[in-house]
């Protein structure tokens, strides 16, 4: 019987069985979450971060401390050869101006040569919160370098110290620098002032309160320096019109300045007028170099303040770099880059432009005493009208000026004096010594002569005739720009106390019966006094 075969045959397989469903999410549970590190880490995160925002909108201590953090010197770029450069270089740390205020020092930096050094005055930035001296160092020792003694200040900041705290320090600081000009063999008949940011706005300050009397005053300060030895100001990167520094959206600057003057609308402070440069710069600002990059956000501000300067009349230059790379604000002293070379020579070349290089180059002072025991004392600037100063000072160095009144009094602004004598209500003019004069203003083709008619201004009065000065002049009281061009102005009451006696003359009450413009009382000179600076 055959064996029977047995085909294999596939066996079934079993229905595999279905994928388990994906558990769901749970979301964990409030008492579940507290248990997380995590959260509380979130948590206290959102809570500091809510209570700094709240805080900084009612106050700003916090920030301002916050801002003066992120202000400290870190990483202070050198230039190259710097090594070279310290060689050449004294340096003196530490050096107290002042004991008035806290953070008075200086640090002064000079070249190792013999002979007297035109004098900067550096300040650094830093929002007027913080800041420190010692990120100025790399910087004022490359101009030391080039010949210069240099003065690299610290000040107190704010809140600690408000404005105009830091006005008074740095006008201490100069005083100790001409009190101690020969400790340093500095030159008082070259001085220069610069600064960063903040400092940049300080030192516009200072060149319009040496430069404009009526400032001064509001300021309470007198400058140890006739104007004109400010020989001009190095401006980096800065600010200059306080009542729209708002609108540069610079970080943080709302919060700055309302540390700044105590007052977060600081637009409506009451003295914002003093804080812009823009307002209180009169013609006899001094000359001005501009540095600011191109994407600098204060780079609006130097524009504006620029054309200011140009429209009085006041020498500017500028350089207001732009490239393929962040430059941003300060660049002038990051020496990571290749502008900032540029920038420090173009600074360079700017100081010694503006260096009176002869040393016999001094200023002279008449000084009137008055029958009221008061003084004027008036420097007299040969730069702008050498004739003038020369005529006025034979005058006054041959006595004729002695015994001579203040005769006229025009609109309560101008008072005029040096031509007569006075008894009673008769006038009785002086002996003309010498012949009348070049008048030396615009009007009479004399371009040379720019200064300005400001409050403190002494001028020639004249005839209708351009040439017919002799010894008659008169002081502005006040701002009188409309007699720019048509007068001789030359020279300037550097006093505010002095300017307040001018001023008060004028306010006298007229008498009717004495002439045009007569004081009722009867103001003479005593005594004339010629002397150089």
């Amino acid at each position: 019987m055959a064996k029977k075969t047995v085909r294999p045959q596939a066996v079934a397989k079993p229905d595999p069985a279905p994928a388990p469903a994906p558990a769901k999410k749970t979301r964990l549970t409030g008492k579940e979450l507290v248990k997380k590190w995590w959260f509380w880490l979130i948590a206290a995160i959102l809570v500091v971060a809510i209570a700094l925002t709240l805080a900084c909108t009612l106050d700003y201590t916090i920030m301002s401390h916050i801002i003066r953090l992120g202000c400290a010197p870190k990483n202070v770029s050198t230039p190259t050869g710097y090594a070279d450069i310290v060689g050449a270089t004294d340096a003196v740390y530490n050096v107290r101006y002042g004991t008035i205020y806290a953070d008075s020092y200086m640090d002064v930096f000079s070249p190792k040569t013999e002979g007297k050094k035109p004098l900067l005055v550096y300040v650094h930035g830093g929002y007027y919160l913080g800041g420190d001296k010692a990120s100025a160092e790399p910087y004022c020792r490359a101009i030391a370098a080039d010949g210069y003694v240099v003065a690299s200040l610290n000040y107190a900041v704010a809140p600690e110290l408000q404005y105009p705290g830091q006005v008074r320090q740095f006008n201490q600081a100069l005083n100790y620098l001409v009190e101690h000009a020969s400790d340093y063999g500095i030159d008082l008949n070259n001085v220069f002032f610069g600064g960063d940011s903040a400092g940049c706005h300080l030192v516009s300050e200072m060149g319009a309160a040496y430069t404009n009397p009526a400032l001064a005053t509001a300021l309470g300060i007198t400058s140890p320096l006739p104007g004109e030895r400010i020989r001009g100001l190095l401006l980096v990167c800065g600010f200059f019109n306080f009542k729209n520094v708002r609108q540069t959206k610079f970080p943080f600057v709302n919060t700055a300045m309302w540390a700044f003057v105590g007052r977060r609308d600081y637009e409506n402070y009451f003295r914002a007028w003093e804080l812009c440069t823009t307002e209180t710069a009169t013609a006899n600002y001094p000359a001005s170099l501009f540095l600011c990059a191109q994407d600098d956000k204060f780079l609006s501000q130097s524009k504006e303040f620029e054309g200011v300067l140009k429209d009085l009349g006041v020498y500017t230059e500028s350089y207001y770099p732009s490239s393929g790379h962040k430059m941003g604000h300060e660049f002038a002293r990051n020496f990571d880059l290749p502008e900032a070379y540029t920038a420090l020579e173009k600074a360079k070349a700017f100081l010694s432009d503006r260096t009176v290089k002869e040393e016999a180059d001094v200023t002279p002072h008449v000084k009137f005493l008055l029958s009221t025991g008061d003084e004027i004392d008036v420097a007299l600037y040969k730069r702008y009208a050498p004739a003038t100063v020369e005529n006025f000072l034979r005058y006054a160095e041959s006595g004729a000026y002695d015994g001579t009144t203040f005769h006229r009094i025009i609109s309560g602004e101008v008072l005029q004096g040096g031509g007569f004598t006075r008894e009673g209500n008769t006038l009785t003019p002086i002996p003309e010594k010498y012949d009348p004069i070049y008048g030396e203003f615009a009007d009479n083709g004399f371009t040379k002569n720019t200064l300005s008619h400001v409050a403190g201004t002494i001028s020639m009065a004249r005839g209708n005739a351009y040439d017919t000065a002799t010894s008659q002049f008169f002081i502005c009281a006040q701002d009188c720009l409309y007699y720019d061009g048509m007068y001789a102005a030359f020279g300037q009451i550097t006093d505010p106390d002095d300017l307040a006696v001018v001023q008060q003359l004028v306010g006298y009450e007229l008498t009717t019966g004495g002439g045009d413009g007569m004081p009722k009382q009867n103001v003479y000179v005593v005594q004339t006094t010629v002397y150089y600076v």
